[in-house]
């Protein structure tokens, strides 16, 4: 196990990039308008942390990116008209969680900040089943990420709707799913992680399951719950 003030460990997160350049490429408006981490989080704090999660539970992050690439490997598969009504994705996933195929593109894929020749575009979310009105907040989850995840398009969006038809249904199921989206993003309790085709290569080579203050975060403990990994 590293401690965090390993000179080893330090220079595996830079992985070749001095650290305050690394930070900086990593903070929102540089490489990610929205960002893979917050304004005041510590690269080395977040990744030792993380660390420490993968190895609590007895995997690897080798283990971790590779079972993410099975996943969206079988998420594009055509399903025949027999197997249609059986999900290849859920044989990968513990029985309370559920995988999503994203439904709304993004413009253009999104590169690897520590200039790795890697791209990608989201896949898909892992989703823990069971949660209060259950689509309404995967598609809250997926208007959050289409708008880069700033909650703020998702009030303006909302404000423009209540001006326009103040009595409908829509408004008032837009509203319950708004607080939803909200109140998970302040608390931290988002049930869901993202899955980018550049998720499993941040893993697997940088050690980096995205800051916590990021709507693309992949919560490492989620994660290996889902997959099914660990003991």
């Amino acid at each position: 196990m590293y401690q965090i003030t390993d000179q080893e460990f330090v220079k595996l997160v830079e992985g070749g990039v001095p650290l305050a350049e690394l930070e900086q490429r990593l903070r929102p408006g540089n490489s990610s308008q929205v960002g893979f981490i917050g304004q005041n989080e510590n690269l080395i704090e977040l990744v030792h942390s993380d660390l420490q999660i993968v190895e609590k539970y007895g995997t690897t992050h080798k283990e971790i990116a590779d079972k993410l690439t099975e996943l969206m490997i079988k998420s594009r598969e055509k399903k025949s008209f027999l197997n249609a009504l059986f999900s290849k994705e859920q044989e990968l996933l513990s029985k309370d969680y559920e995988f999503s195929p994203a439904k709304l593109l993004t413009m253009g894929a999104q590169n690897c900040p520590w200039g790795c020749n890697c791209w990608g575009q989201t896949s898909g979310y892992i989703i823990k089943k069971g949660l209060s009105d259950d689509k309404l907040l995967r598609t809250g989850i997926e208007i959050v990420m289409a708008s880069e995840g700033k909650i703020e398009e998702l009030e303006n969006l909302y404000n423009t709707i209540k001006e326009i038809n103040p009595g409908s249904h829509g408004v008032q199921a837009y509203k319950k799913m708004l607080e939803e989206v909200r109140r998970a993003q302040e608390n931290g309790l988002l049930c869901y992680v993202a899955i980018t085709e550049l998720l499993p290569h941040l893993i697997e080579q940088h050690h980096f399951f995205e800051g916590k203050q990021s709507p693309y975060r992949a919560d490492p403990e989620l994660l290996i719950k889902a997959l099914n990994l660990g003991k």
